[in-house]
């Protein structure tokens, strides 16, 4: 079975272990995945994704809805695209240091594990989706950086990410592989 793949975008700060940011970009990612889930193919197979106790994660009052979990035997590469007011070449930046962004970014992927890790939860829908149920669903990983030419703030970031999710059920001989 191919890969499923598709594009997410985020325009924000990234900054470096911030539970604030992570919650920010979890629900600027929650408004892309709920169109992704709405039209095709998604919406055909919606109702059997998320009808089991393990396709949910409930935190706090929000009901959490990850499109790549262990249970449905799915992973996720990443292909980054970063974007940032520093000079080509420079690490350090105002916001963090990149590996500490991205960590930022890759919990924002995921289901948060605690309602303080959630944060401020004044949105409207009681259901957000996730691309992930956990980061360590992420098998592969690429970055490429470059500078972001407009006047923004150090930890201000725009990042163009493409998701493959990949299917890791392979019958071989009648025999299913996990």
């Amino acid at each position: 079975m191919s890969p499923l793949r598709f594009t997410l975008s985020y325009r924000g700060p990234l900054r470096a272990d911030s539970a604030k940011d992570k919650q920010h970009i979890r629900l600027c990612l929650h408004n892309q995945l709920k169109m992704l889930w709405s039209g095709s193919p998604f919406d055909k197979f919606h109702n059997h994704h998320f009808t089991d106790a393990q396709s949910k994660k409930l935190v706090g009052k929000v009901t959490y809805l990850p499109l790549v979990r262990k249970s449905n035997r799915l992973i996720a590469e990443l292909d980054i695209f970063l974007l940032r007011n520093e000079m080509p070449g420079r690490i350090i930046v105002g916001g963090g240091d990149i590996d500490n962004r991205l960590k930022t970014l890759f919990d924002a992927f995921r289901c948060p594990q605690s309602a303080g890790e959630a944060g401020s939860q004044s949105h409207t829908d009681s259901e957000i989706y996730t691309l992930l149920e956990d980061d360590s669903l992420i098998t592969a990983v690429r970055v490429t950086t470059d500078r972001l030419l407009e006047r923004c703030e150090p930890e201000e970031a725009l990042l163009i990410v493409r998701v493959s999710v990949i299917p890791i059920n392979f019958p071989i001989g009648g025999i299913e592989i996990a």
